[in-house]
């Protein structure tokens, strides 16, 4: 059977890959803080806030829904493991939960009336909430019951008899059903070996409230607080200062690969590094000062922040620069075939196209932002070959990069 090639086109197909900068600023349904973020795929994903408001959206920001979570208090903490289960959290113990991706929700009992600042699930079963004056409370069955842990933090220098006094938890995050991590004010930091209900402290090297949290596997943690302050953790007690070169404070980050993350706070801060945090640079958003309260990548090439006054941002992932602000050039001549494509995707870097010697990058990714394959190569006038059998039935997104040229196009895999 003949094969015919197929034209890669800088328009037509720009999602989810349009390269206009690291960050642009999306249209938002609301101008009440928002305060949380959680996405279980490049296009889906929600923002939590103020008042209790719930947006959602099922397009990568193009477009958000306001939804009725039931709530009237500050919503704190947004959490879903699919995308129709999940949970939001807030004030005054409220925790509630939708297994119909936010079209209804149903509210659990917490026992509780202190705040919520943070939700996190292993999966639909294990959960873990924590809070202020030392809350932490934990599931084992998706929140039918929460109960409070009697092994909750506890320092061995404090001299509290209650909870009035004590650390308020900032963030949670279970690596396992049995490995979790949290942090808190005055550089409050502990482990958990079986799903919360004991702690062990590890002392972050720092007294600052630790308002950030984020873990890539066991051995590669990041908290970040105030004044730019940026420590690395190998998760077994050890800290190491990576100042994230700003003086603003910081609420919050979010690492893709040990090397590669993001930090957000004050006045639209957004830092970026691709070596662990020992160099950072700054992807600010022209004309956005708002405070950015939270973050999450859900694919290398998808992620946003969020902040006061309804404020969504939205990356693609790049690390070059500090802020671009154009579209890069047009790369015409580059063809890819068979399109349906069974066994192997190949990708024609013709010489008429490409400069010898450049630089070029293919990435191909899912309709949920996910990447399924990434080369890195030289342009030599020879075709590109990806395998593709294991790729799963739908349709693909390619995007090719020479230098600061681009090219997108989409595939079927049937």
């Amino acid at each position: 059977m003949k094969k015919t090639k197929i034209a890669l086109l800088a328009i037509g197909f720009l999602l989810p890959f349009s390269l206009m900068a690291q960050w642009t600023k999306l249209s938002s349904p609301t101008t009440k803080d928002l305060n949380a973020v959680c996405f279980v795929s490049g296009q889906t994903g929600w923002a939590a806030g103020k008042d209790g408001i719930v947006i959602k959206t099922t397009n990568g920001g193009a477009a958000w829904a306001v939804q009725n979570a039931g709530a009237s208090k500050d919503l704190n903490t947004v959490f879903f493991v699919s995308e129709q289960t999940g949970w939001v959290g807030g004030k005054n113990g409220i925790i509630r939960k939708t297994n119909d991706g936010g079209g209804t929700w149903t509210a659990q009992a917490t026992g509780t009336s202190k705040k919520i600042n943070s939700i996190h699930f292993f999966d639909a079963n294990n959960g873990i909430a924590v809070g202020e004056e030392n809350l932490v409370l934990k599931t084992a069955n998706g929140g039918a019951v929460w109960s409070r842990t009697a092994g909750r933090p506890t320092d061995s220098d404090d001299d509290d008899d209650d909870d009035k006094d004590g650390h308020s938890l900032n963030k949670v995050q279970m690596l396992s059903a049995q490995k979790a991590f949290v942090c808190g004010d005055d550089g409050y930091f502990a482990v958990s070996n079986n799903g919360g209900s004991s702690w062990t402290v590890q002392p972050a090297g720092t007294t600052a409230d630790l308002e950030g949290m984020h873990f890539v596997t066991e051995q590669s943690g990041y908290v970040c607080y105030k004044s730019g302050g940026v420590r690395k953790t190998n998760g077994t007690g050890s800290f190491t200062a990576v100042t994230a070169a700003t003086s603003k404070d910081l609420n919050a980050l979010y690492f893709i690969t040990a090397e590669k993350g993001w930090a957000v706070g004050d006045d639209g801060r957004i830092q970026h590094t691709t070596n662990g945090g020992n160099s950072w640079v700054s992807q600010n958003v022209s004309g956005v000062t708002a405070e950015l309260k939270a973050l999450h990548f859900p694919a290398a090439t998808a992620g946003y922040a969020v902040g006061k006054n309804g404020t969504i941002l939205k990356s693609n992932g790049n690390s070059n620069g500090t802020t671009a602000i154009s579209e890069l050039e047009t790369l015409n001549g580059i063809a890819f075939y068979p399109n349906p494509v069974n066994e192997r995707l190949i990708i024609s870097l013709s010489a008429a196209a490409l400069t010898p010697g450049v630089a070029v990058q293919v990435i191909v990714a899912d309709v949920y932002g996910r990447t399924v394959a990434s080369v890195a190569c030289k342009a030599s006038g020879k075709d590109l070959v990806i395998p593709a059998q294991h790729w799963a039935a739908g349709a693909y997104f390619v995007k090719v990069i020479a230098g600061d040229r681009i090219a997108n196009g989409k595939i079927i895999k049937p």
